[in-house]
């Protein structure tokens, strides 16, 4: 593809197909970057016997692991639905550094593809420097940070150093931009470039929820700011409420691997738990808003894509206060901004509920299209990585 201006995305568990996991987002942004004269080929770091096979698209074996089916969900067909592989920081830079190295041949085989590329790395920025060592110095380098994780002083500037490595650094938000910069981060290199999803329905007016005077809310999870101690503590405040407001359903979506005999204990009328799957999105609009505090009040929101994605749909999204969070949601205008849990457990109780929240529809749905819409986020991508391109080698 000589003379192909291109994107080459690197990280763990990129599928070609929708998985439970916030890389969907890569499937609808290569299509729109296409449009705007921008290849792309992806590099996916998995440990699954018979990763699926596409076009466009290199399966690489992690570092450290014999194949094994022990990481994903498939459906009854084989296909996979999750990728989930945890471990902590350290292990998880050394399995991923290990990995580029060992896997260099084929990552470089992809890229001569290109006489040039932009070089997108979708995970642990601790590993940056080796992903540009491993790739060379004739390419461009990228990398997402958007979510900045609280941490420690020295971790802060281990990070800061790694990130020298990459020509441009997207933040989700400002408040994590800032944040970026005050740990060393080079100002000029670091921008507030979120991700995104597309819009449903754009066509039509928001669809107001049909379920009566029944308040319906949605929790789903787990997402990296919002675990278990979240989640016992939203399962607890449903109790609360319900005991005051019997005409607020609950519903927790969880994943099958997630959804534990101790958090079943907590069903009861008005609060249903049940397993996530494909239907998430089509389901959303059944709703009157997602309910998603946070605990860990130090970390901007990346914002969540199952943020974006319920905005997508008019559905307003119920939240706590985090550093950035105003940037995503205007407090009631497009969702809920509660100080805290206790907070949100009176907001949930105000008279009227119903009705604020579905005058929270149309703004909720503006906000999406105004900054995360994926044609738009799209398009900033790809001038960015035109502007990278350009430059002299």
């Amino acid at each position: 593809m000589a003379g192909m201006k291109a994107a080459v995305f690197v990280g763990v568990g990129i599928f070609p197909h929708r998985v439970s996991d916030d890389k969907n987002f890569l499937l609808d942004l290569s299509t729109h970057l296409r449009t705007h004269n921008i290849e792309t080929s992806f590099v996916s770091i998995v440990n699954v016997d018979h990763p699926p096979q596409a076009e466009g698209y290199t399966f690489v074996k992690r570092a450290m692991h014999k194949s094994s089916d022990r990481y994903v969900r498939r459906d009854e067909r084989g296909r996979i639905l999750g990728y989930r592989h945890p471990h902590g920081t350290a292990r998880t830079v050394i399995e991923l550094a290990s990995t580029l190295v060992a896997e260099r041949h084929t990552i470089q085989a992809v890229l001569r593809r290109y006489d040039r590329a932009v070089v997108h790395w979708m995970d642990s920025s601790l590993t940056m420097p080796a992903v540009r060592a491993v790739c060379g110095e004739q390419h461009k380098y990228v990398t997402s940070v958007f979510r900045y994780l609280p941490a420690s002083r020295a971790a802060r500037t281990l990070r800061a150093l790694a990130l020298k490595g990459a020509d441009r650094v997207f933040a989700g938000t400002q408040a994590a931009r800032e944040r970026l910069i005050q740990d060393g981060c080079a100002e000029d290199r670091v921008m507030v470039e979120p991700w995104g999803c597309a819009a449903q329905h754009e066509d039509r007016p928001v669809q107001k929820a049909d379920n009566g005077t029944r308040v319906r809310l949605l929790w789903s999870g787990f997402l990296k700011q919002i675990g278990r101690a979240d989640l016992l503590k939203t399962l607890a405040l449903a109790q609360r409420v319900r005991k005051r407001r019997p005409d607020i359903h609950f519903t927790f979506s969880l994943k099958p691997e997630c959804l534990s005999e101790e958090f079943k204990a907590f069903e009861a009328p008005g609060i249903e738990l049940r397993l996530g799957g494909r239907s998430f999105l089509a389901d959303l609009e059944r709703y009157d808003a997602f309910l998603s505090p946070v605990s860990e009040g130090k970390s901007p929101p990346a914002p969540p894509l199952t943020w974006l994605e319920a905005m997508a749909v008019g559905v307003p999204v119920i939240t706590t206060a985090h550093p950035g969070v105003n940037e995503v949601i205007a407090d009631r205008v497009s969702g809920i901004v509660a100080p805290d849990y206790e907070g949100l457990e009176m907001r949930l109780l105000e008279i009227g509920l119903k009705g604020k929240l579905q005058a929270m529809k149309q703004k909720a749905r503006d906000q999406h299209l105004h900054r995360y819409e994926i044609r738009g986020v799209a398009a900033r991508y790809a001038d960015v990585y035109h502007q990278l391109l350009s430059e002299k080698r």
